[in-house]
């Protein structure tokens, strides 16, 4: 879906009306639900491998399926 379809380009999503969710917050889950070593709280070092980017896509992809179940948006944040 393209995001121009959805939002109007001069509104940022808070500003619509239309309920979203956030993302959970990416190193909290990694660190003590996947029980990932993450060297300074810092999640974006997993992009460099398969495996890295397996558990982030996994990460990503539960908010997306309960944004949809729920008919609402989903503003992501990036590993950081």
């Amino acid at each position: 879906m393209n995001i121009q379809t959805r939002y109007s380009p001069q509104l940022m999503p808070h500003q619509t009306g239309k309920i979203d969710i956030t993302e959970s917050g990416l190193e909290t889950v990694l660190v003590f639900h996947h029980n990932l070593n993450l060297p300074l709280f810092a999640a974006f070092p997993l992009l460099t491998t398969s495996s890295g980017r397996k558990v982030l896509s996994g990460y990503y992809t539960r908010h997306v399926e309960i944004a949809l179940k729920n008919c609402v948006g989903l503003i992501f944040g990036s590993p950081t």
